[in-house]
């Protein structure tokens, strides 16, 4: 019933707190000080626990769950979304200023609240959102996502977009009704359709629309701040550097059996923009660039192919532990050849040592190899073909070694990421 009541009105902090102490309570017969910790209580049989529901872990889950609302598109929105959407653009920070019309959404900009005007059950769910490191990040952005972003205040704009965001020609394009990246693009590309000059005093037929439509004086200044925006965007988040990464989506064709799949390197968010928000991420920098195999023909040679087997092998000890062991395996001999041994530890598994081997081997190789990897593990197999967009959306959390799994998805440099 609690659990109930938590999901339809939240469990204010005492109540909390008065709960667990009952819970805590009962479990050690009133008799006061607790001879274990509530974590070790709330810990599973098998780790020497005694299952006890955990309820700060239960109720954040759940604020977890209405996070995920608040951030849907807003067609999906339920009803009590879009009042707290409205709340909490309406009691934005006053520094740095973020004009009304500026104002979208505080996940999808820049901008932050007043966290001492804002109600309580919001005040949560940013407090989760925050101890959770949420971020909007993708592999790859399909270019109309990136076209709907915002442009004032965007996420994932340089330092140089903060003094462009309340620029006083700023606020004349936003009145001609400029306010994501698409309108901007669209705006700058009409300069080259009606040949625009770079002056006040030009004739063309896009700055007579400006000046009689939005009563604008000097749409040159205009059509200039909108060019300096676009200079602010990283490359990641350019739909122009993301149009050639948009490919057939085949996850969702069967695999054939015995026959080579190819891994679908440049993947792309292709939903709504806010299925690319991300929680529980390690602090790790979000790269700049779209994540994506260098082209064929951009390479000065016919690219170098080389075939490896990936395997795994499970050793039980005296103790009665599982050493796990992995290998990547070219040839006889070959000093390319990987070996490795896992820690004991009873979460890993003979696809935790496969994994393992494979991200040696990728970050061993040079990017410019094409590499046939031979599986026998159909699952992995199945995770990094048929059912990779799935994952990806999921952030691989429901699948096994899936920290892993996702480690072993690129192989990074720092001037250019590099997927296979």
């Amino acid at each position: 019933m609690t659990q109930y009541l938590t999901c339809a009105q939240g469990m204010p902090a005492s109540i909390e707190k008065a709960l667990t102490k009952r819970l805590t309570g009962f479990v050690w017969d009133g008799s006061g000080k607790p001879n274990a910790s509530l974590n070790l209580l709330c810990a599973p049989a098998n780790q020497g626990g005694k299952d006890l529901l955990n309820l700060k872990c239960r109720n954040e889950a759940i604020e977890l769950v209405w996070l995920k609302k608040l951030l849907s598109p807003a067609h999906k929105w339920p009803t009590w979304a879009s009042f707290a959407n409205a709340i909490l653009n309406h009691f934005a920070k006053r520094s740095p200023t973020v004009p009304k019309e500026a104002r979208i959404s505080c996940f999808l900009q820049s901008w932050n609240m007043s966290p001492t005007k804002i109600p309580s059950h919001l005040k949560r769910i940013l407090k989760v959102a925050k101890a959770h490191k949420l971020s909007l990040d993708a592999t790859t952005f399909h270019p109309d996502l990136l076209r709907s972003a915002p442009i004032w205040f965007h996420v994932g704009a340089t330092q140089a977009l903060n003094r462009l965001n309340n620029h006083h020609d700023a606020f004349c394009l936003r009145r001609h009704g400029v306010i994501s990246v698409g309108e901007v693009i669209t705006l700058t590309e009409q300069m080259l359709v009606y040949d625009h000059r770079p002056s006040n005093y030009c004739q063309c037929a896009m700055c007579a629309y400006i000046r009689s439509t939005y009563d604008c004086p000097q749409p040159n200044k205009c059509l200039s701040l909108a060019k300096n925006l676009l200079l602010c965007l990283p490359a990641k988040w350019l739909p122009s550097e993301n149009q050639r990464d948009v490919t057939e989506d085949t996850t969702a064709e069967p695999m054939p059996q015995g026959e080579a799949c190819e891994f679908r390197a440049n993947l792309v968010t292709s939903t709504h923009l806010e299925d690319a928000f991300r929680i529980i991420r390690p602090d790790t920098r979000i790269h700049p660039l779209p994540a994506r195999r260098r082209a064929i023909a951009d390479q000065p040679h016919p690219p170098l192919e080389a075939d490896v087997h990936c395997c795994a092998s499970s050793m039980a000890t005296q103790d009665g532990l599982h050493i796990i062991g992995g290998c990547a395996w070219f040839g006889e001999t070959d000093a390319q050849n990987i070996t490795l041994q896992l820690p004991p530890n009873e979460c890993f598994s003979k696809t935790t040592g496969i994994l393992g081997a494979m991200l040696l081997l990728l970050q061993s190789v040079e990017p410019e190899v094409h590499l046939r990897i031979h599986l026998n593990d159909n699952n992995i197999l199945r995770n990094l073909t048929k059912r990779f967009g799935y994952n990806e959306d999921l952030d691989w959390f429901h699948v096994q070694d899936g920290t892993c799994t996702g480690h072993s998805l690129q192989s990074s440099s720092p001037d250019q990421p590099v997927h296979r």
